[in-house]
């Protein structure tokens, strides 16, 4: 037998030990907890996105008492989280552990499926529709409000940083989160979700014309913003803090977001979100009611030729999320353009101000579009919309 095989036999023999070892070890103290009603709750902290939205859908599944009203642990590695101070948030739904040992301790819980709950399907779900749809369709229609308000002692100082950012007091502003390189340890994989910031400019400018300000937000990993009059580089301001990113947020009067996580930190507080340049396809619309999204387009290298929405929903492509996928498929991601994009942002701010005109062909073209989504696509259930003169511009590939 040669070393190789000694050595995976040994490894598959210590695999298997040590889950036996914790069954039998752990066994007692879960029929224990599982009496008690306590479950321990498998969040990915180190992702923003994923923090705040499976945790606030999982609150809200036991609110809408689709899932046991069990009390929930969470376990926080300190040095390994997205957004340390939404502990303060979580800590009036969840019981936190954050000392490092106890962590290690309880870890094994996360995996024993008596106690142990996994959120995957939240917002992770690859090739099928996430979770996160249909429970806060199911919310929004019965009129609840969000689970989170901004915490009282943030209030004063929180507007004092706006003011010290340049925001006067009573005026109205607008978060913007661009997706660059930089941030993400997997671009490898994933830069498909990156775009042009410049691509935002013709959009920031029609915000500040009507009386508002940006606030780019993000990190210092970004390439700093150009000199508008009106945007705000928050993402490089020494100010900048994670108590900050959240109040902030939880004032906009709309989030501006791409394909990343920190539209989240609007979303929880119960703020309008638009979602540009989204891939894959299937995601749109994100993420509930009141928020309105875009997709990028998919060209195929083959024929060179835009592909048609029906083709793209009655193929795996919708759901790719990862860039060999695209590659080995000769896919070219179309990133949106600065009038899509602008477009966009112009019907939410309409919305928002009651000035925004519904015709009934525009309703049937949207429908139309949601017809597209089935079962297994990751938006399928959703109650958000898709930007409307994004459908009418391409009206010809929507039934192609």
């Amino acid at each position: 037998m040669s070393l190789l095989k000694i050595k995976i036999r040994i490894l598959k023999f210590y695999e298997i030990s040590s889950i036996f070892f914790i069954d039998i070890s752990y066994f007692i103290p879960t029929i224990i907890l599982k009496v008690l009603k306590i479950e321990f709750v498998n969040i990915y902290t180190q992702a923003v996105g994923h923090l705040l939205l499976d945790s606030d859908t999982h609150i809200k599944k036991k609110q809408l008492k689709l899932i046991p009203n069990n009390k929930s642990v969470l376990l926080v590695d300190r040095k390994d989280i997205s957004n340390l101070y939404f502990i303060k948030y979580l800590e009036m739904y969840f019981i936190v552990f954050q000392n490092h040992y106890l962590v290690k301790i309880l870890q094994p819980f996360l995996d024993l499926k008596r106690i142990g709950v996994s959120v995957i399907n939240y917002t992770s779900a690859i090739d099928k529709t996430a979770e996160i749809f249909k429970i806060n369709s199911i919310w929004s229609n019965k009129g609840l409000k969000p689970l989170f308000q901004p915490i009282k002692s943030d209030i004063i100082r929180g507007n004092q940083a706006l003011q010290d950012l340049g925001v006067p007091e009573n005026s109205w502003f607008v978060c913007l989160h661009v997706r660059s390189s930089g941030f993400s340890t997997m671009e490898n994989i994933h830069n498909y979700r990156n775009t042009d910031f410049d691509t935002y400019i013709p959009a920031i400018k029609y915000i500040i014309s009507m009386g508002g300000l940006c606030v780019r937000m993000g990190d210092s990993s970004m390439p700093a913003a150009p000199q508008i009059s009106g945007l705000i580089d928050y993402a490089h301001s020494e100010i900048k803090a994670d108590w900050l990113d959240l109040y902030i947020s939880s004032k906009c009067k709309f989030f501006i977001g791409t394909g990343s996580g920190a539209s989240a930190m609007a979303f929880i507080f119960g703020v309008p979100t638009i979602s540009l340049n989204i891939c894959p396809f299937s995601s749109v619309p994100l993420l509930a009611s009141g928020d309105i999204s875009i997709p990028k387009l998919y060209l195929n290298k083959i024929n060179n030729n835009l592909m048609g929405f029906k083709e793209i929903m009655s193929s795996d492509c919708s759901n790719f999320r990862y860039n060999d996928l695209f590659v080995n498929e000769q896919i070219e991601v179309i990133n949106n353009t600065s009038e899509e994009i602008k477009d966009t942002v112009m019907e939410m701010y309409l919305r928002l101000s009651n000035n925004w005109i519904t015709l009934p062909e525009d309703e049937e073209l949207h429908d139309s579009y949601l017809t597209n989504l089935k079962e297994n696509h990751y938006a399928f259930n959703s109650s958000a919309r898709v930007g409307m003169a994004f459908l009418k511009k391409y009206k010809n590939l929507l039934n192609s």
